[in-house]
This record gives structure tokens, C-alpha cells and sequence, in this order.
């Protein structure tokens, strides 16, 4: 199998699997799981309330590039 589709096929399953995690406080959402699959990018963003803040922030982003899966941002 083609590494680049292997690779299509891996990220959002990992992606998904890692957005059912659930942080330990607040009302946080953590299942703003964003797949773009035409341009290869995927987020997975926190979505929700903190005590009174609101907390809108990409946790995790991956894209896959020239056959190369690259990881953008990782908190």
C-alpha cells in the first residue's frame, strides 16, 4: 500500500481515537475533531468553558506533506 494513503488512513484514526480523551477539569469539549482529508490537515480543537473563560484552542495539528506526516502543533 502506497505510504501516502496508508498515511491518509492512520492520522484520523489516531486523531479520533485521541479526541475521546476528555481533560480532567472545566466543561471543556474536546470533540471539535476537524478532517480535512482533501488538503490533509487535522485539528483537534478544545471547545468550551473554563470556570467564566472561554476556551477555544487547537490542541493538536497535523498535515500531511510530501508523503511525510508533519506535526504542526502539540500541546
Amino acid at each position: 500500500m502506497d505510504k501516502f494513503i496508508r498515511y491518509r488512513q492512520l492520522v484520523p484514526q489516531i486523531l479520533l481515537e485521541y479526541s475521546e480523551q476528555k481533560p480532567s477539569h472545566g466543561n471543556i469539549e474536546v470533540d471539535e475533531t476537524i478532517l480535512d482529508k482533501e488538503r490533509d490537515h487535522y485539528q483537534i480543537v478544545n471547545v468550551g468553558w473554563e470556570c467564566q473563560n472561554w476556551v477555544n484552542s487547537c490542541i493538536i495539528h497535523i498535515d500531511i506533506k510530501c508523503s511525510k506526516i508533519w506535526l504542526l502543533f502539540n500541546t
